[in-house]
């Protein structure tokens, strides 16, 4: 599976993850373990829901249970690596630096580009702009 390719949902359906939406107070998504299932609340444009989704199955994949800053880094990082393709990414950064007008390209929300761009260029955070 490529990156450009990458469908969370078919991959937590190829998984045997279920996925439900469910009102969810302020989070947008959660791993349950213990009924397999990952809860996303509903009414997230595409873009967010694909996010949120990518970063539960990550978290599904590696066992996490705590919800530690370390768990959360690692899911992100996990899913902005499958949801964001070098090229696309290169290609947007041609005309534009903005975070959210590269969220918007990519189909993805502003902290996974965020995160993509720590991870790959750690250094180059003052080189972007949040708008």
């Amino acid at each position: 599976m490529t990156v450009q390719q990458y469908n969370p949902h078919e991959h937590a359906q190829q998984l045997g993850i279920r996925v439900r939406h469910q009102t969810l107070g302020k989070r947008y998504g959660l791993w349950v373990p213990r009924i397999g299932m990952i809860l996303l609340r509903p009414g997230m444009a595409a873009r967010h829901e694909r996010s949120v989704l990518a970063h539960e199955i990550a978290h599904a994949e590696y066992g996490h249970t705590t919800g530690s800053r370390k768990e959360e880094r690692l899911a992100d990082v996990l899913a902005a690596r499958r949801l964001i393709a070098p090229a696309a990414i290169a290609d947007a950064m041609r005309w534009t630096q903005e975070i959210p007008e590269l969220a918007i390209e990519l189909g993805v929300t502003e902290h996974i580009v965020k995160t993509y761009l720590d991870e790959i260029f750690p250094t180059a955070g003052s080189d972007r702009r949040e708008a």
